[in-house]
């Protein structure tokens, strides 16, 4: 189960650097793009709220995999022929 909960704070810690790079290169391209005030906001705001979604669909399909991952244990740990046996892994 601890191997469970590394593997899952390694996946968000992942995710996460990839939306903050993302979001640091985007500002900084956008920012050094010749580009009138109002494009550059317009643009900024766009990719604000793509980056968002992103950020959602990955919050997403991470409550999933716990909740996953928490009904396999869930079922392991309920099973009379369990005893003696190491929970499920990520892989089974």
């Amino acid at each position: 189960m601890a191997e469970n909960r590394d593997s899952l704070s390694e996946t968000l810690r992942m995710i996460g650097a990839g939306v903050v790079g993302a979001l640091i290169g985007g500002a900084i391209a956008l920012m050094l793009a010749p580009k009138v005030g109002a494009e550059l906001r317009e643009e900024l705001k766009q990719t604000a709220t793509r980056a968002g979604e992103r950020i959602a669909e990955a919050g997403h399909a991470v409550a999933e995999k716990v909740r996953q991952t928490v009904g396999d244990l869930s079922q392991w740990a309920e099973a009379p022929e369990a005893e003696g046996e190491a929970p499920p892994s990520e892989e089974g």
